[in-house]
């Protein structure tokens, strides 16, 4: 998950690990800057291996979601845009797509691509839209490999170029 904050006409991103906090014009406040007063929080949240992100609204923060004032407690979607005093963030919900040991599950998983049995600590790519699982042989060429043979997820048929967004989208 990302927040996008532009700032001197530069979008810069900011990964909600845990927790951000904004001041009243919003800035992101550091962690362990208590004198500020605190707008609004974004919080990352983990249910059932999804993660959300839940933001909270002080009740006289100047904070829009969307372009209406929120009641105190929303959960942000992929895409959804706060303004946060003078300062205008876009949310981004998926992460990019990168290498990982494949972590198993209940059951056997296959890849998307190729239908082999994925293994505990194989080295694979989870698509950041629909969550299948593709392989990643380091042992071969980049471009062999199951998430790299196409331009399109083994599973949903998504570009692997769209699955991840940025505001500077918006400004081609």
């Amino acid at each position: 998950m990302r927040l996008w904050w532009k700032l001197n006409d530069r979008w810069r991103c900011l990964p909600v690990e845990d927790r951000l906090d904004f001041d009243a014009e919003g800035a992101p406040l550091a962690a362990d800057d208590p004198a500020t007063v605190c707008a609004a929080s974004l919080l990352r949240s983990v249910e059932n291996q999804t993660a959300r992100a839940v933001l909270i609204v002080a009740p006289d923060a100047c904070v829009t979601v969307n372009g209406y004032r929120p009641l105190g407690v929303v959960v942000l979607r992929d895409r959804d845009v706060l303004a946060v005093g003078s300062h205008t963030l876009h949310f981004g919900d998926r992460t990019p797509t990168e290498p990982e040991p494949f972590p198993g599950g209940d059951r056997e998983l296959s890849c998307a691509r190729c239908k082999q049995l994925l293994n505990v600590g194989d080295l694979a790519i989870r698509c950041a839209a629909c969550g299948s699982w593709h392989h990643v042989r380091p042992e071969k060429e980049q471009d062999d490999c199951c998430w790299r043979h196409d331009l399109r997820c083994g599973h949903c048929r998504r570009n692997r170029d769209e699955l991840i967004w940025s505001p500077e989208d918006l400004d081609a």
